[in-house]
């Protein structure tokens, strides 16, 4: 072969060459392009299975919070109701027994009141009596002797009384005496009336006193 058959075919080769690489190239090319694609499809097809799983989780999840949370309030009003009537029951009974003890308290408070206003009053009753009757006692007693004294009194001013009438019929029958005496010797009248004057001073002197 000469050289110019040799020349053409490296050239032929070279061009073929150079196509087959622009060729691989442009596979290359065209393989990244379409893996390129089909990895973005299927990441954006994961990310949207994802999406969707996640919304459908979170839909199940708030269902099954919602439900939850309507069965947590139901049984939480039915436990706050059932707590309400065994409140309810428990302050009615406790109302009860309250009124009852007080009922009872206030009723034996009456009668031990009661009972001791009576005792008081009795007591009260027999003090009362006996300070009259020791009362009375003393005043009957200070009457007595205020009468006593006052009569004590009375027969000694008596006493006295007679006594200065006596001293006074003694003085003037002193002097009636001895005028009789001077008298009698010469008159016999006078003599009578000294007599009868001497038998009326007697009967004054001799004359019983007045019981006292």
């Amino acid at each position: 072969m000469t050289p110019e058959d040799l020349a053409q075919i490296a050239a032929v080769v070279t061009a073929s060459e150079q196509r087959t690489a622009a060729a691989a190239a442009a596979s290359e090319q065209r393989t990244a392009d379409v893996i390129q694609t089909a990895v973005t499809a299927s990441e954006q097809r994961t990310a949207a299975a994802v999406a969707a799983s996640e919304q459908r989780t979170a839909d199940t999840i708030q269902t099954a919070v919602t439900a939850s949370e309507h069965r947590t309030a139901a049984a939480a009003a039915a436990s706050e109701q059932r707590t309400a009537e065994a409140i309810q029951a428990a302050v009615t009974a406790s109302e009860r027994r309250t009124a009852d003890v007080i009922q009872t308290a206030v009723t034996a408070s009456e009668r031990r009141t009661a009972d001791a206003i009576q005792t008081a009053v009795t007591a009260s009753e027999h003090r009362t009596a006996e300070a009259i009757q020791t009362a009375v006692t003393a005043s009957e007693q200070r009457t007595g002797a205020a009468i006593q004294t006052a009569k004590d009194q009375t027969v000694e001013a008596m006493r006295d009384m007679q006594t200065e009438i006596l001293r006074g019929l003694e003085a003037f029958a002193r002097g009636n005496f001895a005028r009789m005496h001077r008298l009698e010797t010469s008159d016999a009248d006078t003599n009578a009336r000294i007599t009868a004057l001497e038998e009326r001073v007697l009967m004054l002197e001799t004359r019983p006193r007045p019981p006292q």
